[in-house]
């Protein structure tokens, strides 16, 4: 171990910064890591990191956040965390650890805030010790083993100042060679200092790395070692998760929907509409449609509202024409005295008890009852005629007076 940190110190001979740091500022002055590979697959993890506290972001203590899961060569892996003591300068230190979301966070210092009367830790130079063991980090391939970290994490808001690690093998494991890389664009992957002693290796940071800057060591090893590795399930992926959760609802909502949601047949379709209070059918007609209202319209309405009321029958076939057939019911119970008018021409002043609407619509009766107000003198004058003529019995004739009256209504 003495060699390892003989070489280690001689690193310092080529450390150099592209950064200047001042010492009014909180940073992390030294960040070492201890790693030791067990035969069954754990790694054991101490950190002795040490800041200088200025009480600008240090308050109470530090934390230490260690990702939840990894990505190596595509395998998306999660990793389990036991924390075994924190210390501060030697000394033991309160603890304790939250999941943030993708990662483990380790906190120390006073529980409390500082508005709950947390007590702060003194300002200047703090080493603390965090020690960790972590299953899931060793990779099984065909012919080696292997150990891909992250060793300082690039969740720091302060530089690194300088940094090195230590990685041992378990007796009887063969290594076989490493190296470090710097995480961020400025460094552009350059490679850090490795030195190789036994069945140890370690590295050691040449620049002082900015805010969220880190490096990863990449180790192969013979094999030997006992790993498992855990096959994800669908917990471990939150894109299945949520696709799983989509299915399950929509096939609760259809069964849901299948049994209660479905209407029943409506089988047929009854109109249950009424005019307005004291007016016809055949009067809010005539308003809805407007000054130039169909008065074919109209008159439908009109003799339909008749129907509903049971003063006629409206008979058709497939074969027949549609015809009207006058009831029992009563003149004098009809309501409104348009309806009155026209029940009466179409069947009481006629002499008919059956019409004909296929033969109406041809009739000259018919004409009258479609004609625009300005014909309505012109169809007063055609009525006389056809009395005068004798071309129709004067019963009749009558019925086309009370047509005309049946317009002026309208």
């Amino acid at each position: 171990m003495k060699k390892i940190l003989i070489a280690l110190a001689m690193f310092l001979l080529f450390s150099t910064s592209s950064f200047a740091y001042s010492n009014n500022q909180e940073e992390i002055t030294d960040f070492k890591s201890f790693i030791n590979i067990n035969m069954d697959g754990s790694v054991d993890v101490t950190e002795e990191i040490t800041v200088n506290a200025l009480h600008q972001n240090i308050n109470l203590g530090i934390f230490r956040d260690l990702p939840s899961r990894i990505t190596i060569d595509g395998k998306n892996k999660k990793l389990k965390y036991k924390v075994s003591e924190v210390k501060r300068n030697d000394i033991l230190e309160n603890w304790w650890v939250e999941q943030k979301g993708g990662y483990l966070r380790i906190l120390t210092g006073d529980s409390r805030s500082l508005k709950q009367g947390g007590r702060r830790i003194e300002r200047g130079l703090h080493t603390y010790k965090i020690s960790y063991t972590v299953n899931g980090l060793l990779n099984s391939y065909l012919d080696f083993d292997n150990l891909t970290m992250n060793v300082t994490g690039d969740y720091w808001i302060f530089p690194i100042k300088s940094s090195f690690a230590v990685v041992s093998m378990p007796d009887g494991i063969e290594l076989k060679g490493g190296e470090g890389t710097y995480k961020n664009a400025r460094h552009d992957n350059k490679k850090i200092l490795t030195v190789v002693k036994g069945n140890k290796i370690a590295f050691k940071t040449n620049d002082i790395m900015a805010p969220e800057e880190s490096y990863q060591i990449r180790i192969n090893f013979s094999k030997g070692i006992s790993i498992i590795e855990e096959k994800p399930t669908i917990f471990d992926n939150p894109l299945a998760i949520t696709r799983w959760i989509l299915i399950i609802l929509f096939a609760y909502y259809m069964v849901v929907w299948s049994m209660y949601g479905k209407d029943e047949p409506l089988g047929t379709i009854t109109p249950t509409f009424a005019p307005p209070k004291d007016l016809s059918v055949g009067k809010s007609a005539a308003i809805f449609y407007g000054r130039g209202y169909d008065k074919e319209k109209a008159l439908t309405a009109a003799i339909l509202s008749l129907a509903k009321d049971g003063f006629i029958k409206i008979k058709s076939s497939k074969y027949e024409e549609m015809s009207l057939i006058r009831t029992e019911k009563p003149l004098k119970e009809v309501k409104f005295q348009e309806e009155r008018i026209l029940l009466n021409a179409l069947f009481d002043e006629s002499g008919l008890d059956n019409v004909d609407v296929g033969r109406a619509r041809k009739s000259f009766l018919f004409d009258i009852l479609t004609s625009p107000s300005n014909l309505k003198e012109k169809a007063k004058k055609r009525i006389e005629e056809v009395v005068l003529s004798a071309s129709i019995d004067r019963t009749k004739a009558l019925g086309f007076k009370r047509y005309i009256e049946l317009l002026d209504l309208f």
